[in-house]
């Protein structure tokens, strides 16, 4: 190496790292030149660290994963529907939901094909007549009224 020292760069090291280190160049009697980076991640962002391994998370939530949730909340109440209401699996149904949050209502229409394939609904409309059950559910941009029938 001639009379270069040695760059070394730690990430987010601790100090058994550096003791380890200052070891090994003790030992070899290596030049170097030592630089620390800490690193802050984003205010959404989860740092988990364990030995060698460092796993990043993202939390943000993003309107379209909170649109997904929506959707996946209204399909969950009304699989529970579904059954409150002794249907068979393979019934199909006619599903009313109704909302007054244009929000929730753009992301339903977006997914109706979604909404039709998991509930087997024939027709989705905003009110049944004839509808004995009616689940009102509460979601982050409003509430969601379903209720559904037998065809």
């Amino acid at each position: 190496m001639g009379n270069r020292n040695m760059k070394v760069l730690f990430i987010e090291d601790d100090e058994v790292d550096r003791m380890a280190f200052a070891r090994f160049v003790k030992k070899e009697k290596l030049p170097y030149d030592l630089f620390l980076l800490k690193t802050r991640p984003r205010p959404n962002i989860i740092l988990e660290r364990k030995e060698s391994i460092v796993v990043a998370l993202d939390v943000e939530i993003t309107y379209s994963l909170e649109r997904e949730g929506w959707i996946r909340e209204i399909l969950r109440h009304c699989q529970v529907l579904r059954k409150d209401t002794e249907l068979n699996v393979e019934d199909r149904i006619d599903l009313a939901i109704s909302t007054s949050s244009n929000q929730i209502r753009l992301a339903i229409e977006e997914s109706t094909s979604l909404i039709r394939g998991e509930t087997l609904a024939v027709n989705i409309v905003e009110r049944l007549d004839d509808s004995s059950q009616i689940r009102e559910i509460s979601l982050s941009a409003g509430t969601v009224q379903i209720s559904l029938k037998k065809v």
